[in-house]
């Protein structure tokens, strides 16, 4: 009796170490995108999920995570941020020329899911193939801008300086994401999404062409999924890869805007240039001026609008 009583406790010891240890989290957990090891034109973002929940820590500092470039040298990401309650997303100095890359986030980089545990340490590899012209500059306008203030919000336009077209791909590229990763979508200061649009409904967009060449899409107005006249502060977001512009083997990057809805009509009269591929590092102006020591305000920071609090 006293031997199958040990032999049931050591089974039940054994059980428990076995649940602990097929409960523990690795990188296989996580979703990224791009994926992990593919090979890449450019980079300039990228993202990593966790489906039970993302959060950054307290200590967390985009200085902390490492990108070891083909040269020997390293890098820090510029910022990075959640993007909603699963996902959070990096931006880097775009990674163009050829050569094997490795990114590396240490252990307890992120808090996961109910119960807060810290995340392991997450190895990334991405191969960046035939380099890129950095003399090619892609640019985009967006309307309503980062800051506008306007009495409701409908649509969305977004133009460029060059061939734009829907990514055919694009979806492959969002498939283990979720459906919310894979249209235009406006969120409320609660990450709720209000409104969406999406390439595949053709009845909620309208192209925009090059004045002269008929035959060129340069741009696209989005009818949104429902008007915006709650006043509040918005946030919309266009995902990276959803469009092909140029020769249309270059992807575009994610572009987002915060609006405001507070029954004015105030935009800046400014339209930002975003550039698809530019990272030199240096702060900009909403007049183009450099600056070298910025102060409170609006800048552009490689191409990407900067609050600088």
């Amino acid at each position: 009796m006293k031997k199958n009583l040990l032999k049931w406790g050591l089974l039940t010891l054994m059980c428990a170490f076995t649940t602990i240890a097929s409960a523990e989290i690795t990188q296989d957990d996580f979703s990224f995108l791009p994926a992990n090891g593919s090979t890449q034109t450019s980079l300039n973002q990228f993202m990593v999920t966790y489906e039970d929940g993302i959060s950054l820590s307290s200590t967390s500092d985009a200085s902390q995570v490492t990108i070891s470039y083909p040269s020997g040298t390293t890098a820090a990401p510029i910022s990075c941020f959640a993007e909603g309650e699963t996902s959070v997303l990096f931006n880097i100095n775009a990674l163009n020329s050829s050569g094997t890359y490795t990114i590396t986030i240490p252990a307890g980089f992120f808090l996961l899911g109910e119960s807060s545990e810290e995340s392991p340490e997450i190895n990334l590899t991405y191969i960046i193939g035939e380099e890129v012209n950095s003399n090619v500059e892609y640019e985009f306008t967006l309307t309503p801008d980062y800051g506008d203030h306007v009495t409701s919000l409908s649509t969305i336009t977004i133009g460029a300086n060059a061939m734009l077209e829907f990514n055919e791909d694009f979806a492959e590229l969002y498939e283990d994401y979720g459906d919310d990763y894979d249209k235009i979508v406006v969120l409320d200061t609660s990450d709720n999404i209000v409104a969406s649009a999406s390439a595949d409904d053709e009845d909620s967009w309208e192209p925009i062409y090059d004045e002269e060449d008929e035959d060129v899409k340069i741009g696209f107005t989005f009818t949104l999924s429902s008007t915006i006249t709650e006043p509040g502060r918005y946030l919309y977001i266009i995902p990276a890869g959803y469009f092909c512009l140029g020769s249309l083997t270059n992807l575009s990057s994610q572009f987002s805007a915060t609006v405001y809805v507070d029954g004015e009509e105030d935009t800046t009269g400014i339209s930002s240039v975003l550039q698809n591929t530019v990272s030199d590092g240096v702060y900009y102006n909403l007049s183009g001026q450099r600056v070298t020591a910025p102060s409170k305000g609006v800048y552009i920071l490689n191409g990407k609008k900067l609050l600088v609090k």
